[in-house]
């Protein structure tokens, strides 16, 4: 059964706040619901990403692409802010920077060793940060595609998976497949911490890590095999895990300011839609009233009241405006 609940007169404590979950009255869940019922969604879609893209620069290479275009074929990540939009292709093995101004793209840079679990992560200073798993680093790239520096941590990451910035404290947090653990790294690349370590220090163990995501001072990391998503201060404090009876596979993360965690779950194809730890909404499950659908969600992004959603199957990036919560 598909809910589709706006977040709408809801009761929140502290879970908003990043300290534990929600609590919703039973009066606040029927109001959401009758606001639901009136035709209001979480997301709507406000345009695609796909196939071929006019070229900025002079020509495109792709073969059998017309010069000036590129063909985008498999989007396996997404990152963006303003008007660009940083989108990893798998079959080109590049990263393409699109403007949805001008609705033009050009090679950002090219990433040989690029597989499907390949993502992206852009900073506030506008860093572009690219994981990639088979050569076991982070490549920080400037503005131009430059290359910058590269995150490894002297072997402490043989598989990287995700990363996130901590902006405030300079950090650069890398999550490794092989370990489970998330390696916290200082600017310079050196290895201040690790989370999820299961020692005395600290406590917290994952069963597996295959995203992670930041809003403010809260981190979410999506734990595969547990089933559930599960929420830390940027210190990596445990605070609280959700999701363990509504995910099944969860895939991709990403988080806007409004405190809403949006998952894609590949069991049911959906994403869904999480406030303070509580279920809000489901887009694109099997006979979704809105007619969203999605086939392979491998990446999103959540930036200025718009959410980015990589769907790889299908070749393209969505990208829809995500509606206001109610208070």
């Amino acid at each position: 059964m598909t809910v589709s609940l706006v977040s709408g007169g809801c009761a929140l404590t502290a879970g908003v706040l990043g300290i534990g979950k929600a609590q919703q009255t039973a009066s606040t869940l029927a109001e959401c619901a009758d606001l639901a019922a009136g035709g209001a969604e979480v997301l709507l879609r406000s345009s695609s990403i796909g196939g071929e893209l006019l070229a900025s620069r002079s020509a495109g290479d792709t073969p059998g692409v017309p010069s000036g275009w590129f063909r985008l074929t498999t989007p396996i990540a997404v990152a963006a802010q303003s008007n660009d939009v940083f989108i990893a292709d798998l079959a080109s093995r590049r990263v393409l920077k699109f403007n949805r101004g001008t609705q033009r793209a050009r090679v950002f840079t090219d990433v040989p060793d690029m597989t499907i679990d390949t993502r992206l992560y852009l900073d506030r200073a506008l860093s572009l940060y690219v994981t990639e798993p088979r050569a076991g680093q982070v490549t920080q790239f400037d503005l131009d595609g430059r290359p910058v520096r590269t995150f490894g941590a002297q072997g402490e990451t043989a598989n990287p998976v995700a990363t996130v910035v901590d902006d405030a404290r300079g950090e650069i947090l890398i999550a490794d497949q092989l370990t489970a653990r998330i390696n916290v790294l200082n600017r310079n690349g050196g290895l201040v911490r690790v989370i999820g370590a299961g020692t005395q220090s600290d406590a917290l163990r994952f069963t597996s890590i295959t995203a992670m995501a930041s809003a403010g001072d809260q981190l979410y990391v999506v734990d595969q095999l547990a089933g559930h998503v599960v929420a830390l201060g940027m210190n990596g404090n445990f605070r609280y895990a959700f999701g363990e009876e509504e995910l099944i596979t969860p895939i991709a993360v990403a988080a806007d300011g409004q405190s809403r965690v949006f998952v894609s779950d590949r069991a049911d194809g959906s994403i869904k839609v999480f406030r303070g730890g509580q279920l809000q909404s489901v887009v694109g499950a099997p006979g979704d009233r809105s007619g969203i659908a999605f086939r392979g969600v491998s990446s999103l992004w959540a930036s200025e009241d718009t959410l980015y959603v990589a769907d790889a199957e299908r070749g393209t990036v969505d990208i829809f405006e995500v509606q206001q919560p109610c208070r």
